[in-house]
C-alpha cells in the first residue's frame, strides 16, 4: 500500500549501507613499511574522525596517509566511504575504484561501489560490482542482500528472492533482510510467506514502522482484519505519517 514509503526507506538504507564498514584492515596498517608508518597514524585519526561525524576533517587525513604511501587502498576505501557522506557520490567511485585497483580482491570495495552506483541509479554497473564481490567471497551475506535489492528495483522479482535465500542462508539473523523478502513475497502475490518473514523480522527486533504497516497489509489480505488493524495502528504510533487513511477507513 505505500510503496513509495519503501523505496524512500530503502534508498536510505542504501546510504545506511554505504556508510557503514568493516573495522579497518589491521593486517595492511601494521604491515606497512616503516617509512609509511606515519600514513598510519594519519589513517587512524581519519578513521576516528569520520566515526564522530567529522567527514570532511577525516578526508584531510585520508588524504595525507595517501600523499605518503599511495598505495595505500584501505585509505582509498574509507576516503570512498567520507565521500559518500558529503554526497561527493562520483569522487567516491573514483576512490572505491583506486582501492580495487590497488587491491583487484577488496571484495568490500566493489560492494560499496555497487551501492554508490545502484543509489545513482545505474543498476548494470552495478550488478556488475556485485557479481564480482559474490565471485570473491560465495559466502558473504550482505553481498546477496545488496543484490537481491537490486534485482527488486530493477523488478526482477524472482531473482532477488533467490538473493534474499542465498543471504539469509549465510546470516539466519539479518532482520533487515527478512523485511526485503517479506516485501518481495507481497509482490508475488504471496502473503502467507510474507508474513511469516514480517514475523520473524519483528521477533529479531526489526524496529521500524514500515515491518509492522507492511504486516498489517499482509493480514489484510488473509482476511484478518483485526490483526492488521493492530499492526497498522503500531505503525501510526512509530511515526507512519501514511498509514492514518487506511486506519480510517478500514478499522473501527
Amino acid at each position: 500500500m505505500k510503496n513509495t514509503a519503501f523505496f524512500i526507506g530503502f534508498m536510505l538504507g542504501y546510504i545506511l549501507f554505504v556508510s557503514s564498514c568493516k573495522s579497518p584492515d589491521k593486517h595492511e596498517i601494521n604491515t606497512l613499511p616503516l617509512p609509511t608508518l606515519k600514513a598510519a597514524d594519519y589513517f587512524k585519526s581519519g578513521v576516528q574522525k569520520a566515526d564522530s561525524g567529522n567527514y570532511k576533517e577525516a578526508i584531510g587525513f585520508y588524504d595525507m596517509a595517501i600523499e605518503i604511501y599511495p598505495k595505500f587502498a584501505t585509505a582509498y576505501y574509507y576516503r570512498g566511504l567520507a565521500k559518500f557522506k558529503i554526497v561527493e557520490y562520483q569522487n567516491a567511485i573514483n576512490d572505491f575504484s583506486q582501492a580495487i585497483k590497488l587491491n583487484p580482491e577488496f571484495e568490500e570495495a566493489y560492494l560499496k561501489r555497487g551501492a554508490v552506483k545502484a543509489y545513482l541509479s545505474d543498476f548494470e554497473s552495478a550488478l556488475n560490482d556485485y557479481n564480482t564481490a559474490i565471485f570473491l567471497n560465495a559466502s558473504y551475506a550482505p553481498s546477496y542482500a545488496c543484490r537481491g535489492f537490486l534485482y527488486f528495483e530493477m523488478k526482477q522479482f524472482k531473482k532477488a528472492l533467490d538473493d534474499y535465500n542465498q543471504a539469509l542462508y549465510y546470516d539466519p539473523g539479518d532482520k533487515e533482510t527478512y523485511f526485503k523478502r517479506g516485501k518481495t513475497f507481497s509482490i508475488l502475490g504471496d502473503d502467507r510467506n510474507a508474513l511469516f518473514d514480517y514475523d520473524k523480522a519483528i521477533e529479531l527486533n526489526y524496529d521500524s514502522p514500515d515491518v509492522y504497516s507492511s504486516r498489517g497489509d499482509s493480514k489484510y489480505l488473509l482476511g484478518d482484519l483485526k490483526g492488521a488493524c493492530t499492526d497498522w495502528k503500531t505503525a501510526d504510533k512509530m511515526g507512519d505519517a501514511l498509514i492514518y487513511k487506511t486506519i480510517k477507513q478500514l478499522c473501527r
